[in-house]
């Protein structure tokens, strides 16, 4: 609307009370909760800034709202139609882009396979850098960062998998700064063997936090990426992924 001069001093204004809450929010994100990321691209990390990057931008274009909103005359524009189809166009391509972004996983087990370059021998993956196995054992390798909520809930049912007797150990791959370790262990008492990585190394490991590999016979044969399962949810998948293949 603002490209285009569509009553621009109303959804300047609009632009304004945005900008500075979203601004407001994350900044209060990065001082007391240690978030980094504003989260604004999603899948698409090439775009993602520092925090203090991400704020300077908000502070300029919350002063552009602000210079908009204060000389542009109250009027109301007629939209022509060669506008209307220009905004449909726009809105058509950036839900298509949020779209990418999407990670669904569904019951459709073409998505599990998706990281296929780690469905092979562990020896021949980065992991066994940092994990030694047994042929005669079975595995999970669960890769997270402690400052991340969604690997907090990952951790309870990633508890289970050795008490069920699911496999026979859990490994944890994890990466953040001592705070963030203090508290995963005070509070979430994790009950399998922790591997501290740089995050840098971590990211190497995986597409998407939290991450878990299950190991057969030295060989990652599943792939859990951003949900966790439970061992009981585990099976269900596990049985159905080995139908699919048969």
């Amino acid at each position: 609307m603002l490209v285009l001069l569509i009553n621009s001093k109303r959804f300047s204004f609009i632009a304004l009370i945005l900008l500075v809450s979203f601004t407001l929010i994350f900044l209060y994100g990065v001082i007391f909760k240690e978030i980094s990321d504003c989260g604004c691209y999603g899948k698409i990390s090439l775009l993602n800034t520092s925090p203090l990057l991400t704020i300077s931008r908000n502070v300029f274009l919350i002063i552009l709202s602000l210079v908009v909103f204060l000389n542009y005359p109250k009027v109301k524009s007629v939209i022509n139609p060669f506008k209307c189809t220009l905004i449909l166009i726009v809105i058509i391509i950036a839900s298509f882009l949020s779209g990418l972004t999407l990670n669904s996983k569904g019951s459709n087990f073409s998505n599990y396979n998706q990281n296929s370059n780690y469905l092979k021998n562990i020896t021949s993956t980065k992991l066994s850098d940092y994990i030694k196995t047994s042929k005669d054992s079975t595995y999970l390798i669960f890769i997270f960062t402690y400052g991340c909520s969604s690997c907090w809930n990952a951790i309870e049912n990633v508890k289970t998998y050795e008490s069920s007797k699911k496999v026979d150990k859990v490994y944890g791959l994890a990466a953040g700064d001592a705070s963030q370790k203090k508290f995963v262990m005070d509070y979430l008492k994790p009950n399998f063997e922790i591997i501290d990585l740089e995050p840098k190394v971590a990211l190497e490991l995986v597409r998407e936090f939290p991450s878990a590999y299950y190991v057969q016979n030295d060989t990652i044969k599943f792939i859990m990426e951003k949900d966790i399962y439970s061992p009981y949810t585990f099976d269900m998948y596990w049985s159905m992924k080995n139908d699919a293949h048969k």
